[in-house]
């Protein structure tokens, strides 16, 4: 049986899995960074809609600046 990752190692894979997407983008699909970081697609899923709406938030702030 896997044991389950703490917070702290989550926060600090879901920083690794949003690095290696914008920094590799021939190599981005979900499928890479499963066999990549041996994490389910649920997971990078949301970790990258959450980085996607915290980007998109950010732009929209800035226009409206």
């Amino acid at each position: 049986m896997k044991a389950k990752r703490t917070l702290e190692e989550r926060k600090i894979l879901a920083d690794k899995i949003v690095k290696y997407y914008f920094e590799n983008p021939r190599a981005n699909s979900y499928k890479n960074i499963v066999n990549e970081f041996k994490v389910d697609e649920a997971f990078i899923r949301k970790t990258l809609d959450q980085e996607f709406e915290r980007r998109f938030n950010n732009a929209k702030r800035m226009r409206t600046l």
